[in-house]
């Protein structure tokens, strides 16, 4: 189940945002009940459409006080911080920001929005609601013992798929740390969650695999004062479904003898080159059947 709540426009606001489509029954937020499996935050505004999980929201607070040419009409992005303002009036609007930025008003993912603006019809409602949802602390950084930075306080998780002596490697979207950098899909474990269930969660929503079409065969664990990252190890088909989603500018499948030509991300560099973690000849290995 989900709560809707309806923009509230302006009478100043109604004739450009008509013009392009904009209209009360075009236009919504919708919020999935605490307690639904990965609950999420989905706009609707005529034809832009944004989207994202409630635990990726960092911060809830009021705004108002907008100048009308700056916010009639359709999404304002600010020239600041990329943050996307959907309003349908200058009074009173809900804003929240993410801990990891979402596509809103380009398609192709290629501006994505630290924060979102709306000026719902309920704003103390939607405000009410998006924080009435357990936050999840597994959604920031965490120093270890030797007093470095590291993605997600319960620890993290990747998944590497091989295939023919290939590796199924992702470039990183350019507004994520270290962007434009090639690893594998991976990120912070949530409460409950194994370094298993973890790595599978992160491909599907990184580059929409789908878990049943890998065969795990094992793993590796790198720590870093207490902090540990584990990478999932898997054989799939080159047929396997691959689409560039969240926090993803691309992949490729990249031979085992051709990953050091890469720009490689500097925590996966270090798995790869450690000869250790046998990352190398797992993936110039044949798979047993």
């Amino acid at each position: 189940m989900a709560t809707r709540y309806d923009f509230a426009f302006a009478t100043s606001y109604r004739l450009p945002a008509l013009a392009l489509g904009i209209t009360p029954w075009t236009a919504w937020v919708e919020v999935d009940e605490p307690g639904t499996p990965t609950p999420e935050v989905r706009v609707r505004f005529g034809a832009w459409r944004l989207r994202t999980p409630v635990r990726n929201i960092t911060a809830v607070h009021r705004s108002g006080g907008f100048a009308y040419l700056k916010t009639a009409g359709p999404p304002h992005l600010s020239f600041t911080d990329k943050g996307v303002t959907f309003a349908t009036n200058g009074d009173a609007a809900v804003c929240f920001e993410l801990a990891t930025p979402v596509k809103g008003i380009d398609p192709t993912g290629r501006i994505v929005h630290p924060g979102v603006t709306l000026t719902v019809a309920d704003p103390d409602a939607l405000a009410a609601e998006l924080t009435a949802h357990p936050a999840d602390e597994g959604m920031s950084w965490a120093s270890c013992t030797r007093g470095h930075r590291h993605w997600g306080p319960r620890g993290a998780a990747g998944l590497l798929v091989a295939s023919e002596g290939a590796v199924l490697l992702q470039l990183r979207a350019h507004w994520a740390h270290q962007g434009g950098t090639w690893s594998i899909p991976g990120g912070a474990k949530e409460r409950g969650e194994s370094a298993e269930t973890a790595a599978l969660r992160e491909a599907e929503e990184e580059l929409g695999i789908d878990p049943r079409r890998v065969r795990l065969s094992g793993s590796y664990v790198a720590t870093c004062g207490g902090w540990t990252y584990e990478t999932l190890l898997g054989h799939a088909d080159r047929t396997l479904r691959v689409r560039d989603l969240a926090e993803s500018d691309g992949h490729r499948w990249v031979p085992a003898d051709d990953v050091d030509l890469l720009p490689l991300h500097h925590g996966f560099r270090a798995a790869w080159d450690d000869p250790g973690t046998q990352l190398r000849d797992f993936v110039r290995a044949p798979r047993r059947s």
